[in-house]
């Protein structure tokens, strides 16, 4: 999902921000990934892929926009749905399906700053390519 998000115009970072670095205004994370066997025929194995995404957009205490969130809502969500009929593809996998999840907003409040937080969920079938 990193190398599929590099192009939506922030960092984007696995599970944590890196230690060494300043926490950046607006960042995404890539939280959970599970994985669950669906399906199993003679000839292949089904899986579903559930893939949680966070987006933290940091403002001065009151002041933050959530329109940055729809904003990166929108362009992740081109990336890994783009549409009914096209599915991503990984490194030898191929997506069957991809679902969404409504998303969910947990805003959080400091004395100094507003923390604007939306959670996406996706969720694939997937197999062998």
């Amino acid at each position: 999902y990193i190398q599929l998000l590099a192009g939506i115009g922030v960092p984007v970072y696995d599970k944590n921000l890196p230690s060494d670095i300043d926490t950046p205004k607006t960042y995404v994370l890539i939280q959970t990934q599970t994985k669950t066997e669906v399906n199993r025929t003679k000839c292949d194995k089904l899986w579903r892929s559930d893939t949680t995404i966070d987006i933290y957009k940091r403002a001065i205490r009151g002041a933050a926009d959530s329109a940055i969130l729809d904003d990166l809502e929108e362009s992740i969500t081109a990336q890994i749905a783009p549409d009914v009929n096209t599915d991503i593809q990984f490194d030898n996998f191929k997506t069957y399906n991809t679902f969404t999840a409504q998303p969910q907003d947990a805003p959080m409040q400091t004395p100094q700053e507003t923390i604007l937080h939306r959670v996406l969920r996706f969720q694939h079938i997937v197999g062998a390519a």
